[in-house]
Order: C-alpha cells, then sequence, then structure tokens
C-alpha cells in the first residue's frame, strides 16, 4: 500500500496541480480583500429615523385603524421618522411596502428619499448620485453571504465605484463594494469556489475528488520525504520542495480535509434562512387599538402577524449601564451582554401577551415537529451564530435532538438553522480552515500567518511543476 502511495506521488502531482494552485493563490488574496473593501462610518441607521419624533410619543398617535385604508392586507406595519413625521410603513401580502402619515393617513412616497440618505448615512459620502435600483436576486456583485433581500442598490458617482445596499425594511446596510471589491469576489467566486460551473452536484463531486488527491499528494510526499531522506538531494529545486513540504503539509491537510467536510456537510436542499416563513396577515381595520406606552426611550415599533393576531412589538437592545459604570470605576475590563428589552401586546385590545407562541409559530417550517426545549434571545454573535448569519437580535429555540433554530422576530426570519453536523463543519470551517487557532495573534498577524502558508503552497506547487518537466524532460 505505501509502496503504491509512493509511485502514484507523481501522478497525484499532474491531477492536482492546478487546483492547487488556484486555491493556494486565492487564499493567499483573501486577506487582502478584506483589508482593501471599503468600510461603513456608521454601522446603524439613524436614531431619529427610528424613533418617535420630539415630544410626540408613538402612544398618542390616533390606532393605525383610523387613518390607514380600510381593508389593507397586511403582513407587518413598522413605525418610523422622516423629517419630524411619523409614518407608518407598510407591507402588504404581496410583498408591496407603501407609506403612510400616522396622523392623517395621507400615502406618501418617502422611500427613495429614505434610501438615498441612509446610503449617505451609511458611507459618510457627499458625492453625487449615480444610479438606485431594486435588488431582488443575488448575483456577482451582491452574493448569497449578504442574506437581505429585496435591497435598493445605491451606485454613487465616484472614481472607485462605490455602491451601497440598502434594506428598506430594516433600514440597514446590507452591503458596500466598489470597483475592486467586486473584481476581487467575482475572482474569488470563481477560482476558489468555482462558480464558473453551474450545475452544482457535479462540481461538488469534482472539487471532492480534486481535493481527496490534494490530500492524497501530500501524504505521499511525506511518504517519499521520509523514505528518501537518506538520500542526496542533487538539487536546489529539489532540497526547497522538500523543505516547504515539510513546513506546510499540516496546513494543506487541514486545509483540503476542512474543504471536503465543508462541501460535503452543507445541505444544498435546504437554504441556510428562509423570509417570512409565516403565512398569516392581517387586516388594517383591526389595529384598533394605538400603540402601548413606550418604556424606554430607545424602543422601535412595529406589528407583527401571528396566529393569535396583529401584535404591537416594542423592541430595542441595551446594554447594562450601571454595569458599564461599575467596571469603569474599578478599571474592569469586563464587558457587559447587551440584553433585548421587548413587549408584546394585541392590537386588537391592547392586552400584553407573551412572545414565546409568536417565536415558536416561526420555527414550524423548520423545526419538524421535535419537542421544543428552551428559548433564549441572543444579542451577540457566538461560536454557533456567527457574523455571517447578519442578523441580531435573534431567539435560539432549541429541540431536541441538538437542534437549534435562530429566528428573527422583527423580520419573522428564520436566520438559520443549526444540527451536531453543522456544528462539527462550522467548528471544522473555523479552526482548520480560516485558522482561528491564530486569534490569540491578533487579527492582523493571524491573516499574515495564513497568507504566508497560502504563499508556501503555491510556491511549493510551482517547485513541483518545475521538478516535473525535467523529469519529463529527462525520459
Amino acid at each position: 500500500m505505501l509502496k503504491s502511495l509512493l509511485r502514484w506521488h507523481r501522478p497525484l502531482a499532474i491531477l492536482a496541480v492546478i487546483p492547487v494552485l488556484a486555491w493556494s493563490l486565492t487564499g493567499l488574496l483573501h486577506p487582502l480583500m478584506s483589508r482593501w473593501q471599503p468600510s461603513a462610518v456608521a454601522m446603524k441607521p439613524p436614531m431619529d429615523l427610528v424613533l418617535s419624533p420630539v415630544d410626540r410619543p408613538w402612544s398618542d398617535l390616533p390606532a393605525p385603524a383610523t387613518t390607514l385604508p380600510d381593508g389593507l392586507q397586511l403582513r407587518e406595519l413598522r413605525a418610523l421618522t422622516w423629517q419630524q413625521t411619523p409614518y407608518w410603513m407598510v407591507q402588504t401580502a404581496s410583498g408591496e411596502r407603501h407609506y403612510y402619515e400616522a396622523e392623517s393617513g395621507k400615502a406618501a412616497n418617502i422611500e427613495p428619499a429614505i434610501i438615498l440618505a441612509l446610503a449617505r448615512h451609511y458611507t459618510g459620502v457627499s458625492s453625487p448620485i449615480l444610479s438606485v435600483r431594486e435588488v431582488t436576486a443575488f448575483d456577482d456583485e451582491y452574493a448569497f453571504v449578504n442574506r437581505y433581500l429585496p435591497v435598493w442598490r445605491v451606485a454613487f458617482d465616484q472614481p472607485d465605484g462605490l455602491v451601497a445596499f440598502i434594506e428598506p425594511r430594516s433600514l440597514q446596510l446590507t452591503g458596500l463594494t466598489d470597483t475592486w471589491k467586486t473584481r476581487f469576489s467575482f475572482l474569488f467566486s470563481n477560482v476558489h469556489s468555482w462558480k464558473w460551473w453551474p450545475h452544482e452536484p457535479s462540481r461538488d463531486v469534482a472539487m471532492v475528488s480534486f481535493l481527496s488527491a490534494a490530500i492524497l499528494l501530500v501524504l505521499s510526499g511525506i511518504l517519499r520525504a521520509r523514505a528518501r531522506k537518506v538520500t542526496p538531494v542533487t538539487t536546489k529545486t529539489t532540497r526547497w520542495h522538500r523543505r516547504i513540504g515539510w513546513c506546510v503539509a499540516a496546513a494543506a491537510l487541514a486545509w483540503a480535509s476542512s474543504g471536503i467536510f465543508h462541501l460535503l456537510a452543507i445541505n444544498k436542499g435546504r437554504p441556510a434562512f428562509a423570509t417570512y416563513p409565516l403565512t398569516h396577515t392581517f387586516n388594517s381595520d383591526e389595529l384598533i387599538h394605538p400603540a402601548p406606552p413606550i418604556n424606554n426611550d430607545l424602543a422601535r415599533l412595529q406589528i407583527v402577524a401571528t396566529s393569535a393576531g396583529p401584535l404591537w412589538r416594542e423592541w430595542g437592545v441595551h446594554s447594562n449601564a450601571h454595569a458599564e459604570i461599575a467596571n469603569h470605576e474599578h478599571h474592569s475590563v469586563e464587558k457587559s451582554t447587551p440584553h433585548l428589552l421587548e413587549t408584546y401586546a394585541s392590537a386588537r385590545t391592547g392586552e400584553v401577551v407573551q412572545p414565546t407562541e409568536y417565536v415558536r409559530e416561526l420555527t414550524a417550517s423548520v423545526s419538524q415537529q421535535a419537542k421544543w426545549l428552551s428559548t433564549e434571545p441572543i444579542t451577540e454573535f457566538t461560536s454557533e451564530y456567527g457574523f455571517v448569519q447578519k442578523r441580531l437580535p435573534v431567539y435560539r429555540v432549541m429541540f431536541e435532538g441538538e437542534l437549534s433554530v435562530y429566528i428573527d422576530p422583527a423580520d419573522a426570519a428564520v436566520a438559520t438553522v443549526v444540527k451536531n453536523v453543522d456544528r462539527a463543519e462550522g467548528f471544522s470551517f473555523a479552526y482548520l480552515h480560516k485558522g482561528h487557532w491564530f486569534d490569540f495573534l491578533g487579527k492582523d498577524a493571524r491573516d499574515a500567518t495564513l497568507a504566508l502558508f497560502a504563499l508556501s503552497i503555491f510556491v511549493m506547487a510551482c517547485t513541483g511543476i518545475t521538478l516535473l518537466r525535467r523529469a519529463r524532460h529527462s525520459l
């Protein structure tokens, strides 16, 4: 078996060298991509846009049933303030968004102005606007990793081609790109992830095959080097090929094996999230109770659809101010954990209700009728629910069988579903593929270390090609 593997080193090299070169080169470029991309000057929408007007709390406004058009079938309603005027943003059962003045019920076309104001708020750019259009599907420029749809694409008239993507319901910045980032993303998705191969099942089979060949190539190289360690090295290229191989063998095996696990473990038949898992709607005539009194000055307000009828939802994420002051006074570095404050009340009667049933309804489409165990709010990204998921705050709903469903109650969205295999794959990808073992070094030093390994693998592959060519010419 070992002798057979030794004989296969060169054929395996011929088979895997091009994919290895492509993966190592794009792995080397990835840290550069993350540093050359544009960054936002703000991460949250302006507070005067999401809070009630000055000296006019939401609870003092007329009940929506008295101002909205009669018989309007809605999926949700959100309160916002524009130019010190309160509005209801409503989303119909068909997904359309409309805006009405909260006091008079007059329809208003304010979304374009809000989107432009948000784009400037998040970017800090005052340049003229080149174009504005709605994006309803993911593409090379606005990839699936951004999670939110639909969004508005706002392009600025700048040499760098700056583009901001704004989600109109949450008023969030969901993506920021420019010409360089778009080119890098295109290169990475096609060279590293092989997006150019449209048929996903066959693409996965091909990638797993080449990664398996790369693993066998590394193992056969280790055996070959050990078997010939007493043999005099005749050329400088051979010497460096072996030296680099010894140094990067562990990294190459980690990257290839975690890549295989990533390809096999991801369930391609189930999307990573499903917006609007509920089919419930409500009629504008049902909204007969005014907004409940706000318990804190930083709360946001909306109406959500449930099987029990429309509910007012007042919510906000806050830190423990007293804990922060105490930590500061005692020079403690401990950080207080933000907590979710929310209140639910019936829009029909005003009766305060518990959010548990609403959250559990949102999990029904993905919980597979498993037994419910517990629910907890999540206000910060964790090892299981990472930054890639984008949405906060969310609820983590635990079911029997170690099934976790993360729910965004504001958007009525399933943020992600986590099973044991997903946890194992997440750990593998984070530590074996992305090198979070080196987080203690700091982000810059970690990325430099990973880039050095990727460059070494690239150089090793290039020296291997040189040796193959010399062996072929010597025949």
